[in-house]
């Protein structure tokens, strides 16, 4: 049975187009139902389809996919994975069974479905320096290998993302229930001002340089697969660019700290293993500090930031959700805070 109300018939006709090619049977032979997923927010839309079908043999298979639905700029995600796939020397990636060209503006991107070990493995401290160990290695890809030229002007969005984050910061010191945020502002106001500048500074910050990075590493997109071998694995490559390997790491410590109680005590010796394993130096310099501030601060301004900000201010949001969010914002904000010290 196919659930009509949950894909479009663009979308369904991809999916049964992947799924025939992949598994050589007829498109009319694979029956088809899915769940629209939440996140994604590169992609139009993303589903979970289930299917089944008959084999050569007659006998009965189903097979799990996640189809993704990319437009305009969004569709570069599916040519870095074809390019990063066809490598194979990036084990962060979940597997491509395929993807579908419709029209000019619009990609359909198959995904095996990744099965997680557990809902959350990084309580480990195995777990997340298997991570980190494995974006090390993916760190060490030339950006010219994967990404097309003039593909994105990242630099020039996210100096538009700050400025508008600002503005954001600014309207709600207007509102009593956000006088936690006004320690930040000052510091906002300084990182934004001086963007351009520090952005020049940590892609020339040696020995990280600028290299291949995934572009949104957080606790949301990471998951270690299910089976003997625990390997990670990152979803959502839309935002793949070349940048500071530090903008994927302090991007995932940060996300750990809001979310793992451990994580504070943890920071400082997951960020020197990571140095030690790819860098060989397992001290924290100042400059590296300082850089890996700047890091997290371009994080936060990228957009992170505000979204926390919109989701504390919206009224049709539980108390509990619109909580989390406004200490998400304070949290970017000491990040901030702390690139100001840092590098101004």
């Amino acid at each position: 049975m196919t659930d009509i109300g949950a894909m479009t018939n663009a979308h369904l006709q991809a999916a049964r187009s992947i799924l025939s090619k992949s598994l050589n049977v007829p498109p009319s032979a694979i029956s088809l139902s899915s769940t629209r997923l939440k996140g994604g927010t590169e992609a139009t839309g993303v589903h979970r389809v289930s299917s089944s079908y008959t084999d050569g043999q007659g006998r009965q298979r189903r097979k799990r996919l996640v189809v993704k639905h990319l437009s305009g700029r969004a569709r570069r995600e599916a040519g870095i994975l074809q390019r990063l796939a066809a490598r194979g020397d990036c084990a962060l990636l979940p597997q491509l069974i395929g993807s579908v060209e419709d029209g000019r503006d619009d990609t359909f991107l198959g995904l095996a479905e990744v099965r997680p070990s557990s809902v959350w493995p990084w309580r480990s401290n195995q777990a997340t320096a298997g991570l980190l160990q494995a974006l090390g290695q993916f760190h060490r890809i030339n950006p010219r290998d994967v990404l097309a030229p003039k593909c994105w002007d990242y630099e020039a969005d996210l100096i538009a993302s700050a400025q508008a984050t600002r503005r954001d910061l600014h309207r709600c010191r207007r509102n009593p229930d956000f006088a936690g945020l006004s320690r930040g502002i000052a510091a906002v106001d300084k990182v934004v001002e001086d963007l351009p500048r520090l952005r020049r500074a940590l892609s020339q910050e040696q020995p990280f340089g600028a290299r291949m990075i995934h572009g949104d590493v957080h606790s949301g997109n990471a998951f270690v697969r299910r089976g003997a071998a625990q390997k990670p694995v990152l979803i959502d490559w839309g935002r793949a660019r070349q940048g500071s390997p530090l903008e994927d790491v302090s991007s995932m410590l940060q996300s750990l700290r809001l979310y793992e109680p451990a994580a504070l005590q943890r920071h400082d010796s997951l960020l020197k293993a990571y140095l030690a394993a790819h860098y060989g130096e397992d001290r924290i310099t100042d400059t590296t500090r300082s850089a890996y501030w700047v890091a997290g601060a371009s994080n936060a301004l990228a957009g992170a930031l505000s979204w926390h900000l919109m989701i504390a201010s919206d009224e049709n949001r539980s108390s509990q959700h619109r909580a989390a969010a406004f200490g998400a914002a304070k949290d970017c904000l000491r990040v901030i805070r702390r690139a100001c010290a840092w590098a101004l």
